[in-house]
């Protein structure tokens, strides 16, 4: 399946900084997470604003958590009448469920979910990321999970990983990038982490070439780039 709308213009769309997780990893400064939303223009305004250019766009939602913002599925709804966008998300909103009634999977190019192991494990909330990622997957939407791997994970991302392809949906691993705890990554991985990684790299792409055709699934993102760094 691929995106029925052309585009002509990309643009990386932080709708938001604030987000309701706490990731050690995470670039941004925690009071940026933890930021009061605003709001700088009504959905209408936005959707005007694209189409005003007189091209079609490819618009890349990310944040913080943008599923947070007020009216979130209201908004890609709006977007989506001209334009495409992807999404990076956490899936920990209920607002994910009404995106995927909503929007036109043929107008998302892809939903990156990033899956963090710790918060996740943290809040209870594997349970309800499967559940979003599911209700996405199963409404013809081009999902992947992403997994940042820090130390502590690296030992069960195979696990991961598996359980996750139990489930119908492709992990792609994730490296660390700046400070973690005293190393500066990507560089900090030991030679032993970096030969796992690999292999589990291998592994994702291999179910990437099985699930899609050539030209069926081909996001602007190169989902294998960080096999490169290492």
């Amino acid at each position: 399946m691929t995106s029925e709308v052309a585009y002509e213009l990309e643009a990386d769309f932080y709708l938001l900084y604030t987000c309701n997780y706490r990731c050690a990893y995470c670039f941004f400064f925690f009071f940026s997470l933890g930021q009061k939303i605003v709001i700088h223009a009504d959905h209408d305004r936005w959707s005007e604003a694209f189409d005003r250019t007189g091209k079609p766009w490819l618009i890349h939602i990310t944040g913080g958590e943008p599923s947070l913002y007020p009216q979130f599925a209201t908004l890609c709804q709006k977007l989506t009448q001209r334009h495409c966008i992807s999404l990076n998300s956490n899936l920990s909103h209920k607002s994910i469920v009404e995106f995927s009634n909503r929007v036109d999977p043929s107008r998302v190019t892809f939903i990156n979910a990033a899956f963090h192991v710790a918060e996740r494990a943290s809040r209870r909330g594997e349970a309800l990321f499967l559940r979003h990622a599911g209700i996405l997957r199963d409404q013809g939407f081009r999902i992947f999970v992403s997994l940042v791997v820090t130390p502590e994970s690296i030992d069960q991302l195979g696990d991961i990983m598996a359980w996750f392809s139990a489930e119908n949906l492709i992990a792609v691993p994730k490296l660390m990038r700046g400070m973690y705890r005293g190393k500066r990554y990507p560089t900090g991985y030991s030679h032993k982490e970096k030969a796992l990684l690999s292999g589990y790299f291998a592994l994702a792409r291999r179910a990437m070439n099985e699930r899609y055709a050539s030209g069926d699934f081909d996001p602007t993102i190169d989902l294998f780039h960080d096999d490169g760094l290492l």
